[in-house]
């Protein structure tokens, strides 16, 4: 077994014996994503994060919104430079609710589902705060940590989707590598580190993925946002809920592990991209 087999492996265990907690991407894909961006955005705008964060890469802000939604849990050094205290107000940030009955919204229904609340909003608000050189640089700076973790957050399918009111496949069991977990959870760790164990080794494996998402025409920010929730939607009814009943626990296949492991290396790539454009325009005055 090489060591990127062994620290999978350990990775998995963890996964798979961690207290069943639900964070968007896990901590390698939002560190994926953020690290793809990167390495896309342009020299001006790293040397603005640079000065914005203190030195602070995207990888080091990118789980931050994560460990302080939750008044219980432990946040880093890292973080809590970013963040001095915990925000559990902020825990709708990091979803829109979509149904899987309604599959194409337009950007007015995703609206009144989102309520100013959500995803997509937030990362319109959190995009402009960014380059916002009237904020505070404290606020500037939780915005940029904000937008790199929710530009990862609605690339994730089960954050923009609900069936049956599942809350994103959180009330859903499944079987993956014979251990019982929720899909979500499925979906946002335990076949991402079945792509790498980490998110170097992730980023490199989908380097033809960034390539592809690269050849894009971006949107302004909001109607793109409004497109990331509805591509997401598209993917959770086409893979992510596909051949997976509410009830009983059904086991996630090699087939189901393979189709999900294609479609997660190009939402990682996707988002790594368009997280990088929107730091460009954003540090550009744009």
């Amino acid at each position: 077994m090489t060591h990127s087999q062994r620290t999978a492996l350990s990775g998995l265990m963890a996964f798979f014996t961690a207290t069943p907690m639900v964070f968007g991407w896990g901590t390698q894909g939002h560190r994926t994503v953020a690290l793809v961006a990167q390495g896309i955005i342009s020299p001006a705008t790293a040397q603005a994060i640079n000065d914005l964060t203190g030195g602070l890469q995207l990888t080091d802000l990118a789980t931050c919104p994560d460990e302080i939604r939750v008044a219980q849990s432990t946040t880093s050094p890292n973080c809590r430079k970013v963040f001095p205290a915990k925000n559990p107000a902020s825990e709708p940030w990091h979803f829109i609710n979509l149904d899987v009955s309604t599959p194409s919204p337009n950007n007015t229904a995703e609206d009144q589902i989102c309520a100013s609340n959500c995803v997509v909003s937030k990362i319109v608000e959190f995009a402009a705060k960014v380059g916002d050189k009237t904020a505070s640089k404290s606020d500037r700076l939780q915005a940029l940590s904000y937008l790199v973790h929710f530009v990862g957050d609605v690339h994730q399918p089960l954050h923009a989707a609900e069936r049956n009111k599942d809350e994103g496949g959180n009330k859903v069991f499944v079987k993956l590598n014979r251990k019982q977990v929720k899909l979500h959870a499925a979906w946002d760790t335990g076949i991402v580190l079945l792509i790498g164990p980490n998110e170097s080794a992730i980023a490199s494996a989908i380097a033809p993925e960034i390539a592809t998402a690269k050849l894009e025409t971006p949107k302004a920010a909001s109607d793109w946002a409004h497109d990331w929730a509805r591509e997401s939607l598209t993917d959770a009814i086409n893979a992510a809920y596909k051949g997976v009943p509410p009830t009983p626990v059904t086991t996630l296949d090699a087939n189901y592990q393979a189709a999900a492991k294609t479609l997660i290396r190009t939402q990682l790539a996707k988002g790594g991209y368009r997280l990088a454009v929107l730091l460009d325009n954003a540090f550009a005055g744009k």
